[in-house]
C-alpha cells in the first residue's frame, strides 16, 4: 500500500464515504465524504473503535455482527473474500440512515490486512419495487411507502438482526414477512412468535421445545420454535413486552447460538435470522436489557403510521374493499368520492389496521352498491354516544368533527360536507360552532 499521506488522498477523491479499519476494530483512516455524511472530524475518528462511532441510538458497546461479539466483516481480515453488511447509521443532522456497506481486504506494505469500507446511501425512493412483490401484502402509491420499501428490501440482503419500529397497526408483521420473502432465506420458514403471550413458565418449553416427560403434560417431545425456524426467519413480534426473566434467557440463546430443550442435557443449534419488532423505544426503556438491544438493532428501519402517507389510503381501502366483499358476497361495486375523501381525512389512530377493521365493517352493514360517507359515520360517533339522536344534533356533531379534521379549513370542510362555504358558515353560526 502506499504511504498514509497518499491513502489519505486518494481516499478523499472518492465521492462515496470510506474508511479503513484494522483487525482490531480501530479506524486508521476515513475520507473526507465520510466526514461530511456523518459530521465527523477525522482526527477524532481515527483510533476509535468502529462500532461506537456511527450507530444511530447511540454508541454500541460491542461488534456489530449477528451473535454481537464478532465483526461482520471478520472473513474480510483473512483476505479470503469481499463481504456486504447493512447498518443503521445517524447522519450529521441525526437523521437515520440505513446504509450498505461493501467490505473489501486492503493489504498493506507490512503485509497486514486492512477492512476497507465503502459506504452507501439507502436506495432512493421506488428503487427496485416489484408491483407484483409489493401487492397484495404491503400496498401503496407513496414515495415515503415506496422507499420503505426498499429499504425493507435493502435489510432484507443482510444476515444481521433487524428491528422494526412504529406504532401498533402500522404493518410490522407484515414487514417481517416481506422481509424473509426477499432474503437469501426465502425458501426456508418464517415463524413468529407474539412475545406479548408467553408467561416465563411456558416460554422456554414454547421456544426451545421440550422432552416427552420434562414436565407434567408433556406426553409427547416438541420442537421449539427456534428449531421450527431453522434455515428460515424467527420474527419476535413487540418484543419489547417481553419479561426481564425472558429477556435473559433469549439472549443466551442469541449469543451462543445454541440451546437446550426443557428436560434434555442435548445442546443444539439452528441457523436462524431474527427479526424483531417493537412500538417502544427500546433504546431509553427501563425495562429492557441493553445488551439484548444490541443483539437485536443491528439494522433498524422504522415503519411510518398511516397519517404520513395517506396517499396510500384509497390503494389500501380498495384491496381491504376487495377482500371482504368477496368474504361476504357482496356486490359491492367501489367507495364513492366523498367516502374515499373523508377515509383520506380522518385521523386513523390505530393506522392501517384500523382503517381495515373500518372497511370490514362498512362492507357488513352496506346496504348499496357503494360504500358512502353513512358507511362509515361509526368512525364520528362517541363510545357510549346515545342513538338515534335529533337529525339537528347529528348534524351539528358531523360538522363539529369534519371541521376538527380539516383544522378549520372552511374550504376543505365544505369540500367534505358537499356544500359551499356560504351555506357552511351559516350551519356554523346556526349551531354556536368554532371553525
Amino acid at each position: 500500500m502506499n504511504s498514509p499521506v497518499a491513502m489519505q488522498s486518494l481516499a478523499d477523491v472518492h465521492t462515496q464515504p470510506f474508511v479503513l479499519i484494522d483487525a482490531d476494530l480501530l479506524l486508521r483512516l476515513v475520507n473526507r465524504a465520510f466526514e461530511d455524511a456523518y459530521g465527523v472530524d477525522r482526527e477524532d475518528a481515527v483510533g476509535q473503535p468502529c462500532y461506537q462511532l456511527l450507530h444511530a441510538g447511540g454508541p454500541r458497546p460491542c461488534p456489530c455482527g449477528p451473535d454481537g461479539a464478532h465483526c461482520p466483516f471478520q472473513a474480510v481480515f483473512t483476505g479470503a473474500k469481499d463481504q456486504v453488511s447493512v447498518h443503521t447509521y445517524e447522519g450529521e443532522l441525526g437523521d437515520e440512515r440505513l446504509v450498505r456497506i461493501q467490505g473489501h481486504p486492503v493489504q498493506t506494505e507490512s503485509g497486514e490486512i486492512l477492512l476497507g469500507e465503502l459506504i452507501q446511501e439507502d436506495e432512493p425512493a421506488g428503487a427496485e419495487v416489484d408491483e407484483a412483490d409489493a401487492g397484495p401484502r404491503m400496498v401503496g402509491d407513496s414515495g415515503l411507502f415506496r422507499q420503505i420499501l426498499g429499504r425493507l428490501r435493502l435489510a432484507a440482503r443482510s444476515a444481521a438482526p433487524i428491528l422494526l419500529e412504529g406504532a401498533t397497526g402500522t404493518g410490522k408483521e407484515l414487514a417481517a414477512d416481506y422481509i424473509h420473502r426477499h432474503s437469501p432465506r426465502a425458501q426456508g420458514p418464517f415463524v413468529t412468535l407474539d412475545c406479548t403471550t408467553l408467561g416465563e413458565d411456558l416460554f422456554e418449553s414454547e421456544v426451545f421445545g421440550h422432552e416427552r416427560g420434562a414436565f407434567t403434560g408433556s406426553v409427547s417431545e416438541r420442537q421449539g420454535l427456534f428449531e421450527r425456524a431453522h434455515g428460515g426467519t424467527l420474527f419476535l413480534d413487540e418484543i419489547g413486552e417481553m419479561p426481564l426473566a425472558l429477556q435473559a434467557k433469549l439472549l443466551r440463546a442469541l449469543e451462543s447460538g445454541e440451546f437446550r430443550r426443557v428436560g434434555s442435557d442435548q445442546t443444539r443449534r439452528a441457523d436462524v435470522r431474527i427479526v424483531c419488532a417493537t412500538n417502544r423505544n427500546l433504546r431509553d426503556h427501563p425495562g429492557f436489557r441493553q445488551d439484548l438491544y444490541f443483539r437485536i438493532a443491528c439494522v433498524r428501519v422504522r415503519m411510518p403510521a398511516l397519517a404520513e402517507r395517506t396517499e396510500d389510503i384509497p390503494a389500501l381501502a380498495d384491496l381491504f374493499l376487495d377482500r371482504f366483499r368477496k368474504e361476504t358476497n357482496k356486490p359491492l361495486l367501489g367507495i364513492q368520492p366523498n367516502a374515499m375523501k373523508l377515509l383520506e381525512a380522518y385521523e386513523w389512530p390505530g393506522n392501517v389496521r384500523e382503517l381495515e377493521n373500518a372497511i370490514e365493517r362498512a362492507v357488513v352493514l352496506a346496504k348499496g352498491r357503494y360504500l358512502t360517507r353513512d358507511d362509515f359515520a361509526f368512525l364520528f360517533r362517541s363510545p357510549g354516544q346515545v342513538v338515534p339522536q335529533s337529525m339537528k344534533e347529528m348534524e351539528k356533531q358531523h360538522i363539529e368533527r369534519i371541521l376538527k379534521l380539516c383544522q378549520g379549513n372552511i374550504s376543505k370542510a365544505a369540500d367534505l360536507l358537499e356544500v359551499n362555504r356560504v351555506t357552511l358558515h351559516s350551519k356554523i353560526k346556526k349551531y354556536g360552532l368554532r371553525p
